[in-house]
């Protein structure tokens, strides 16, 4: 990626999965990878939301890791964790990038993604 000309999606699009950088403010950002204690802290805190995302709760939450948002048409992002209210969203979005705000998000931060 050349220049200093704003990101979107059809600049990461092509690339594989595993490639693919969030874009903050139109800038391309590479997650590093998860250490243990930042995966750790991601399965206890995902445990503690299994109530809420249960199959037959009408008024509870869809909870996704890694789910990628595009928030606006320079920022793409992929939080540890994103919620929506099923009150707000029946079903739960399955496109890619998910193009609906969460009305929820969480991000573990540690040394290996601080910004």
């Amino acid at each position: 990626m050349d220049g200093d000309r704003l990101r979107t999606w059809e600049d990461i699009l092509h690339l594989p999965e595993q490639e693919q950088p969030e874009i903050v403010n139109g800038k391309p950002y590479y997650r590093a990878g998860q250490r243990n204690h930042h995966g750790r802290t991601l399965a206890r805190l995902t445990a503690q939301l299994v109530a809420a995302d249960g199959p037959n709760l009408r008024d509870g939450w869809w909870i996704c890791a890694e789910a990628t948002v595009r928030l606006a048409p320079h920022q793409i992002v992929c939080p540890d964790l994103v919620g929506w209210r099923r009150a707000r969203l029946p079903d739960l979005p399955n496109d890619w990038p998910c193009d609906i705000r969460p009305d929820w998000g969480c991000e573990v931060l540690s040394l290996s993604n601080a910004w």
